[in-house]
């Protein structure tokens, strides 16, 4: 059953992200084969190899990972640091836009001018990182023996899946600049 949860809980990235892959597969930082979609707008070649990847993390994680507890949990930590990483990401963003583009005009505002908005994304961010940290520390429902291997399989694991989008974006560098310095040209035409 912790085999299918670690499944269950894995797969559930293959839908997730699929449409950001895909605007990347349009912007030609991944190979122009990624962009073709069925006649439903769903890039199939794309979620096949997603789904391929996904499937051998599964096993990586439910067949290698020190027995079934310690890879569901650290399945479920993954998920939660990578996910927590797009947050620090938005709230460095919206900071940005706070203090960079105070003129842009905005559909809602937070309350209290730029003090509200600091408080606001300052409180997100710390609230972000605790969540971070403490997920980095195994579960009480684990041995106390198995707690060097669920930091392992975390750290390295989430190592891996930060360093993936740098080096293909690296890779592909010399390719998609191009098309992003044509397509900001485009825009502000």
């Amino acid at each position: 059953m912790l085999a299918c949860g670690v499944i269950a809980e894995i797969s559930s990235w293959v839908t997730g992200p699929s449409r950001a892959i895909y605007d990347t597969a349009k912007v030609g930082i991944i190979p122009k084969y990624f962009q073709k979609t069925n006649k439903h707008n769903i890039p199939v070649r794309l979620i096949m190899v997603q789904g391929l990847i996904v499937s051998i993390w599964d096993a990586v994680l439910t067949l290698g990972g020190g027995g079934g507890n310690v890879s569901f949990f650290a399945a479920m930590g993954l998920t939660v640091v990578i996910y927590l990483v797009g947050y620090f990401l938005f709230f460095i963003g919206y900071l940005v836009l706070v203090f960079k583009k105070r003129d842009l005009p905005r559909t809602y505002n937070v309350p209290g001018g730029t003090v509200g908005k600091t408080i606001i994304a300052v409180c997100g961010f710390l609230v972000t990182l605790f969540a971070f940290i403490i997920s980095f520390f195994p579960t009480t429902s684990l041995p106390a023996s198995s707690a060097g291997t669920y930091m392992t399989i975390l750290i390295s694991c989430f190592i891996i899946v930060v360093i993936i989008p740098f080096a293909i974006y690296y890779a592909t560098r010399k390719h998609h600049t191009g098309l992003l310095d044509q397509q900001s040209k485009t825009h502000s035409e």
